[in-house]
């Protein structure tokens, strides 16, 4: 140039600006890929598998609180249909009886040793101050329920624990 200075460098054209877009917008899908990988990936491993076992696991633990509350239309709605049946059949059942008030506070329950057999289980339940007993579950619609043993009605739904 005639007066010493240098000529000034072209602008950049659609062309590149658009590429470079592009790229910007590729990179950050990518970023957010791998981020929704990592939370999916720590999602499943965090959060225990729906398995018969985690099932009778949480209903050992609800019927033992809805016993500890005296809440029997609970405590109806996880027996099974035959045991549920004869409770509503015994001359103590009220079902408009209110709970007891205040509410007695739920005692722990610890769940071992469950076996899981095709539609039967059972399991080894230990609360405070108490011995150990055998639960037993029949799974009905799908749902598992605390009931006796299959095959035994007149065996009691929990009763001291075997030593196998």
């Amino acid at each position: 140039m005639p007066d010493g200075t240098a000529p000034a460098a072209p602008g950049p054209t659609g062309h590149r600006i658009w590429k470079r877009s592009r790229v910007i917008a590729v990179v950050a899908a990518g970023v957010l890929l791998l981020a929704a990988c990592g939370v999916g990936l720590y999602l499943m491993v965090r959060t225990p598998a729906d398995t018969d076992e985690t099932r009778i696991r949480t209903l050992v633990e609800d019927f033992a609180a809805a016993v500890d509350r005296d809440e029997q239309s609970t405590i109806l709605k996880l027996l099974c249909s035959s045991e549920a049946q004869e409770i509503t059949q015994d001359d103590d059942f009220d079902p408009s009886r209110p709970p007891p008030s205040p509410q007695p506070s739920v005692r722990p329950v610890e769940v071992a040793e469950i076996r899981v057999e095709n539609d039967t289980a059972s399991a080894r339940v230990t609360r405070p101050a108490q011995s150990a007993v055998r639960l037993y579950f029949r799974k009905e619609k799908g749902t598992w329920k605390v009931c006796a043993p299959a095959g035994d009605a007149n065996r009691p739904t929990a009763g001291p624990t075997d030593s196998r």
